[in-house]
């Protein structure tokens, strides 16, 4: 899992991974948010489980990512996004229930798995500011 530190560094390595049909899975989070810390070890466990695809932590109260977490209207965290070929192809909120961590592991299974063709459907708008 990767700390990301800022605006410039998510956009860079989203637009680095993407392009060669790897799934990013940005995890956006609040130091001080519980349910985002009982979160982490599962996390860890399933970016461990997980080695093709690139995990990135996203604190939402830093900086120009503080800014970015409002324009994207984020509004609950933790809060995920997943990016394939530069385009988000979904978002949900998660926690430990364990119907939410089904959801995050299905999500990643079926992208991971999704061919180019696919994930070049506009389903999301490209990563922006």
């Amino acid at each position: 899992m990767v700390n990301v530190q800022s605006l410039a560094e998510l956009q860079a390595l989203v637009e680095a991974e993407t392009t060669s049909n790897k799934l990013v899975v940005v995890n956006f989070f609040a130091p001080e948010c519980y349910a985002c810390k009982s979160l982490q070890p599962k996390l860890r466990q399933i970016a461990r489980d997980n080695p093709d695809a690139l995990f990135l932590k996203v604190n939402g109260l830093v900086g120009d990512l503080m800014e970015y977490v409002e324009a994207m209207e984020i509004t609950r965290i933790p809060y995920f996004h997943f990016y394939k070929n530069n385009k988000r192809v979904a978002e949900f909120s998660a926690n430990m229930r364990p119907e939410k961590l089904a959801l995050l592991r299905a999500e990643i299974a079926a992208h991971k798995e999704q061919p180019m063709e696919q994930a070049d459907a506009p389903q999301y708008q490209m990563l922006e500011a």
